[in-house]
């Protein structure tokens, strides 16, 4: 059994083809209700045909010791050390990117949940990778709510303001102060997160 990591090349057709195929298999066998994505990534090849993707997220701005790991095996050649072999390309790339720590996020299951393959999990603990967050995606379903029976929530002290396109400048400090709350703010267990810097320069060329 030979397996061999490429990179994927944006010119190369038939390889961002083969790329997509996998992704589009795993998340439908793994995350079928998450919206696709595009990526850049590597691609994994067991003997000539095209079974994996991996991808590095590599943060310019803050945190730029993280890297975050997307590995995909397509399902019809999972449990062949493919994982294994891209999971090893990554943590040698790593370092050579300046990154000593490797995040990355692994499908489980919950009692009663959504028919899923929970191989994630054990392939995370079996690379020696240690649960940092827990994250859990509930669905509610509103089709049969009447919108029109709901009382609109009192905001006391708080007046909305909208824009379009262009923040105005007034607002820009503001938005920036917010921007960096939010990451603080959310849940981020023993993972190690800077929140960004964001300021009106930012802002406008996000824009």
């Amino acid at each position: 059994m030979d397996i061999e990591v490429r990179a994927v090349d944006p010119d190369d057709d038939e390889t961002l083809h083969a790329r997509t195929a996998i992704l589009a298999a795993a998340r439908a066998r793994d995350v079928p209700d998450f919206p696709p994505a595009d990526l850049v990534s590597w691609l994994a090849y067991l003997d000539g045909q095209p079974v994996g993707v991996l991808t590095e997220w590599l943060p310019l701005r803050e945190n730029l010791g993280n890297v975050r790991l997307e590995l995909v095996v397509d399902p019809a050649y999972r449990r062949r050390r493919v994982g294994t072999a891209l999971y090893a390309f990554a943590v040698a790339d790593a370092p050579k990117r300046g990154r000593i720590r490797i995040i990355s996020d692994a499908v489980g299951q919950l009692p009663g949940g959504a028919p899923r393959d929970g191989g994630g999990n054990a392939f995370a603990e079996a690379m020696g990778a240690k649960p940092a967050l827990d994250d859990v995606r509930r669905r509610l379903d509103v089709s049969t709510v009447d919108i029109d029976a709901l009382e609109p929530l009192p905001l006391p002290g708080y007046t909305p303001v909208y824009w379009r396109d262009r923040a105005p400048e007034e607002h820009l400090a503001d938005i920036g102060r917010l921007d960096g709350r939010l990451v603080l703010d959310a849940p981020s267990g023993d993972l190690v997160i800077e929140p960004p810097k964001v300021d009106a320069e930012r802002i406008r060329d996000e824009e």
